[in-house]
């Protein structure tokens, strides 16, 4: 009987479901018999009961288990009933009666509720009162009560762990209760991901237990097995290393070598070598360990086990680990065939037949990835399409069978599929088809909707995998040009994410769906961002910030929306919130990308000097740490060639780029969808250096590549032969330039449409060299009748699905106005405004802005001026951080008032406008300039004592903020000196002149008109001021012979 029941426990003991499956009908045979030899509630009865109830909750049968404890605490409390048991009888039976009582509360229990930790305070209470505060049992029961305490409050349980450790030190330090409370603390730290710590409890628990049972006992063994790995997965992958080292054979000694827990560690070891090979540690190959395994398993369980089969599956992935992989391939493809043929007598669903066929779909990818070839591709489509097949068929077995009804006490199939583990097949299947087709291809984008709608119909259990499938499927559709349909798949995730968040429980499990949500919402909103529905995503990211921050997402993914949102607020004109959002996020995290996207938003606001003077240091500091030449360090010398190239130092820029295509072609390849960009910009920098022949050269190479790359259709493709007919342009070859603007327009409305930004663009520049050929006029009107009509088709529907006139007039009045064609633009600007009148939103602004702007170039000064003064309160509601948004529009209106010659009403809105760029503080040079532009309008007005007081104001500001040989200081200089000749105070003027023009001519060059113009007029000045010297001398000498003459009469 005690060897029976010894081995059923075992059997019970070992997580194996067939072995606790046997052990479930060990135990029913062994009742019977327990109650003939001992009776009801003997030691015998008892464990029996004991094991059957622990074996029905390891397998899930919660309601069986939970009556089952119930049936052993009544047995006991009848035994205690009857008081004829010995003291030693009746501590067992109180042992085992508050186990099961606790066990019957704790059985099935999903969170932690305070309800069961009362329950147990009872139970505690009871077991101090009948057995003492340090007996063994009432021990388990504060450690159970620890750790319903930690899921509960972190806190507060460990701090509860602490007591129960102080407990059992101060009856028995170092004794084996003491040592099982530290190992209780330890378990539940390694639970909350506090690795480090347990390991260093497992380490004291290790000592103890080495010295008190030594170092083969089966508890020993067990604390060196949780120290093992609580080191790996505290990232101490040597420390683990080194101890399985050890333990591996002394488990050997002791469980024999093809033990299930032996078995376990040699796995665990065979992980851990390959991680440490992964980071570049020296260590054994694990290749011979999984052999070994697969050797040991072959001859415990048989060939064709699942043990024996995952082990098998470890050691292709072993070998697909290696760097060098030459010549391995066609071993690794037809092991991995194999491993799929030795599961052709599972179900479709069970977890070797889907895992191996994962397997063997990352297998053939790799091999595709090291060498591709016509024969493995279609391999590899073959396997990936028959994978789907299989999935297909493991579905309809998961959903079209009903589960039979399980007989009482019937087992259940020891491994049952998982929904969710099929769900994640489902995933992998698809998403791996569409790799095997081309990118963005029909084909690709079919397969991703096919998972897609099979993890739908799967309901609950696909939610997750579904939102992953849907979000790979909105990229594609994305980057393939389908925006709405993307939007449509990326709101889908989004949804899907709501109902996942709304079942979260834990705090925990509320951070985790807090996050997701927050990436949701960053690939709604980036979406909109790139079909141009640019209010629209800086509102969704925004919200999603606001979201994210108070639920506790990620810093990570919070500190992602961030960029996000300020390169949407970048795209929407509000360039000054942009820089502060992204310089923000730089200073706090001082990390090399945001310093990347901060230059990013200075270079598409025309300050490149800031970005230049905010990645030098960034540069020396990749290189101070060797790490500049990688594909981070690329993107910081690229925005450097841009900066210089914005600077005018095209040579430089030519240079860095050279420099940054040498450092490309090593690290992405000569043909990187990067390395082709930086060959676009070398080509222009010839361009801007003036010399077009190389120029032309250098863009039709890179034509050729980005069509062998890319395709003739691609954006950049076409980008670089817009570039091309720019360039043949400048060299005066118009026939040539003509015929290649024709083709890059039409290829351009093929692929992007009529209206989109870059059409538009590419149709004013072919417009224009129709007006240099001069005997065109015909075609170019022929050409903007099509723009015309293409925009009316823009205003049936627009990219959400919706109607809306107003954009497509504003979308229309935005290219006339880029072709100087003011009045027409006025038109359709006019019509914009009035048809989104109602909204009054960030759009409406926009058309009453463009229309101000045709009314001042038209001249229409007074309606110009009526504009201005309903557009500014507008942008200080809708725009109120958009500092400079609205000292420009002050500028502008300023401007209109001068014209009209209202100097009093223009002085104070120009005054505004200075401060408010002074407020903003981020460009004090155009904080300078728009002092300037004060005084010149003063002084336009001849109310020169004004307007010297506006350059006396800029150039002491200029001489503060940005430095006196500034060039704009410089400018505010030679203004206040000529408005000083305009006062007549030439003396004065001179005085500036005489070191003001030595340093223009440092800053401006000698002869740059500014420095030829300041001599003029210091030329002049001198001239006047000679003259009224002569004048003076003259008259201080006519006055002095007539003082003579009068006085020689009088005497």
């Amino acid at each position: 009987m005690a060897d029976a029941l010894q081995s059923a426990w075992s059997d019970v003991s070992s997580q194996d479901p067939v072995r606790i499956a046997q052990a479930l009908d060990a135990f029913r045979r062994l009742l019977p018999e327990a109650l003939m030899t001992e009776g009801e509630g003997g030691d015998a009865h008892r464990s029996a009961l004991r094991g059957l109830a622990y074996g029905l909750d390891e397998l899930g049968r919660e309601d069986d288990a939970r009556e089952m404890y119930r049936t052993l605490a009544e047995v006991c409390e009848s035994a205690l009933a009857d008081q004829g048991h010995l003291d030693e009888h009746r501590e067992r039976l109180l042992d085992d009666r508050l186990y099961a009582r606790a066990a019957e509360q704790m059985v099935g229990q999903g969170p932690a509720s305070s309800t069961v930790v009362a329950a147990l305070d009872a139970l505690i209470a009871e077991g101090e009162q009948a057995l003492g505060g340090a007996h063994g049992r009432v021990l388990w029961l504060l450690d159970r009560r620890a750790q319903l305490l930690t899921r509960l409050n972190p806190a507060e349980g460990l701090h509860a762990y602490d007591l129960l450790i102080a407990r059992a030190a101060a009856a028995d330090e170092r004794g084996e209760n003491h040592l099982t409370a530290l190992a209780a603390k330890a378990t539940e730290l390694s639970r909350i991901d506090e690795d480090e710590q347990s390991a260093l409890l497992w380490g004291q628990v290790l000592d103890g237990r080495r010295a008190l049972l030594g170092f083969d006992a089966p508890s020993t063994l067990d604390a060196w097995w949780w120290r093992a790995r609580t080191r790996y997965w505290s990232g101490d992958a040597a420390g683990a290393d080194a101890d399985l080292v050890l333990l591996i054979p002394a488990l050997q000694r002791q469980r024999g070598e093809d033990d299930a827990l032996t078995l376990d560690a040699m796995k665990f070891r065979a992980t851990t070598l390959r991680v440490l090979a992964r980071d570049g540690a020296i260590a054994d190959d694990p290749l011979p360990l999984v052999r070994r395994i697969a050797v040991l398993e072959t001859a415990r369980f048989g060939p064709g086990a699942d043990q024996v089969l995952a082990s098998r599956m470890m050691a292709v992935e072993v070998q697909l680990d290696r760097e060098d992989r030459e010549g391995l391939w066609p071993g690794l493809i037809a092991e991995a065939r194999g491993i799929v043929d030795d599961t052709a007598d599972r179900a479709p669903g069970a977890t070797p037949a889907l895992r191996s066929r994962d397997l063997l779909a990352r297998v053939l990818r790799d091999a595709r990835a090291a060498h591709s070839s016509p024969e493995l591709a279609a391999s590899g489509l073959a396997a990936a399409i028959a994978r789907c097949a299989h999935v297909d068929r493991a579905i309809e077995e998961s959903t079209s069978v009903e589960p039979a009804s399980r007989a009482p006490g019937a087992d259940p199939d020891p491994s049952p599929v998982s929904p969710e583990h099929l769900a994640n097949e489902i995933a992998h299947a698809w998403t791996d088809l569409s790799r095997w087709y081309a990118p963005h291809s029909a084909e690709a984008l079919d397969a991703l909707r096919a998972g897609a709608d099979r993890l739908r119909e799967l309901g609950a259990a696909g939610r997750r995998s579904e939102i992953d499938v849907r979000d790979d499927l909105g990229s594609a559709l994305r980057d393939a040009g389908h925006a709405t349909e993307a939007l449509a798949e990326f709101e889908r995730s989004l949804a899907l994410e709501l109902s996942l968040a709304a079942e979260a429980s834990t705090p925990e499990d509320r951070r985790t769906a807090a996050t997701r949500l927050a990436q949701s919402r960053y690939a709604l909103g980036a979406t909109l961002r790139g079909i141009g529905r640019n209010a629209e995503g800086e509102a969704v990211l925004a919200d999603a910030i606001e979201i994210a921050q108070h639920d506790g997402a990620s810093p990570q993914i919070i500190s992602e929306i961030r960029a996000a949102r300020a390169l949407a607020l970048q795209d929407l004109g509000r360039s000054d919130e942009a820089a502060a959002e992204m310089r923000a996020l730089y200073d706090a995290s001082g990390e090399v990308g945001h310093a990347i996207d901060l230059a990013a938003v200075y270079l598409r606001s025309d300050r490149a000097a800031e970005a230049e003077a905010l990645l030098r240091p960034v540069l020396a500091r990749l290189e101070a740490e060797g790490s500049a030449e990688t594909a981070q360090g690329s993107r910081v010398i690229g925005n450097l060639a841009l900066a210089a190239c914005q600077l005018g130092r095209d040579a430089e820029a030519a240079a860095t780029y050279d420099r940054l295509y040498e450092l490309q072609s090593r690290i992405l390849g000569p043909d990187h969808r990067d390395t082709l960009i930086t060959l676009h910009n070398r080509a222009q920098e010839e361009r801007h250096l003036g010399r077009y022949a190389e120029a032309a050269r250098r863009f039709e190479s890179v034509l050729a590549r980005r069509t062998a790359a890319l395709g003739a259709d691609d954006p950049h493709t076409l980008s670089t032969l817009s570039a091309l007919a720019g360039t043949v342009a400048d060299a005066g070859d118009l026939p040539r330039a003509r015929e290649l603007s024709e083709r890059v327009v039409a290829e351009t409305r093929a692929v992007l449409g009529e209206t989109d930004p870059q059409t538009l663009r590419r149709i004013r520049d072919l417009d224009g060299i129709l007006a240099r050929l001069g005997d065109a006029q015909q075609d170019r009107d022929v050409l903007a009748d099509q723009v015309r009509a293409g925009f009316v088709s823009a205003e049936s529907v627009t990219d959400d699905g919706t109607t809306s006139p107003g954009l497509a007039a504003l979308r229309y009045a935005d290219h006339l106005a880029r072709q100087n064609r003011y009045g027409d633009a006025l038109v359709e600007y006019s019509r914009a405004r009035d048809a989104l009148s109602d909204t009054a939103g960030i759009d409406w602004l926009r058309a009453e802005r463009g229309a101000a702007e045709c009314s001042k170039r038209l001249g229409a000064y007074r309606e110009a001026a009526d504009a201005y003064a309903r557009i500014v309160p507008q942008l200080e509601r809708l725009l109120p951080g958009d500092h400079w948004a609205l000292a420009d529009t002050l500028n502008d209106q300023s401007i209109v008032l001068s014209h009209l010659g209202l100097v009093d009403a223009m002085v104070p809105v120009q005054q505004r406008a200075i401060q408010v760029a002074d407020g903003a503080g981020s460009d004090p040079e155009r904080a300078v300039q728009l002092r300037i532009w004060l005084g010149r309008r003063l002084a336009e007005a001849r109310r020169f004592p004004e307007a010297l007081a506006a350059y006396d104001d800029a150039a002491e500001t200029g001489a503060r903020t940005i430095g006196a040989e500034h060039a704009v200081t410089l400018d505010a200089t030679d203004d206040r000196a000529e408005t000083l000749i305009a006062l007549g105070r030439h003396r004065e003027a001179l005085k500036i002149y005489r070191t003001n023009i030595p340093a223009m001519e440092r800053v401006l060059g000698a002869d740059s008109a500014a420095v030829r113009r300041a001599r003029t007029k210091q030329k002049a000045s001198a001239q006047q001021a000679s003259k009224s010297r002569s004048a003076i001398t003259g008259g201080v000498i006519v006055a002095a012979i007539l003082v003579y003459i009068i006085w020689t009469r009088m005497s």
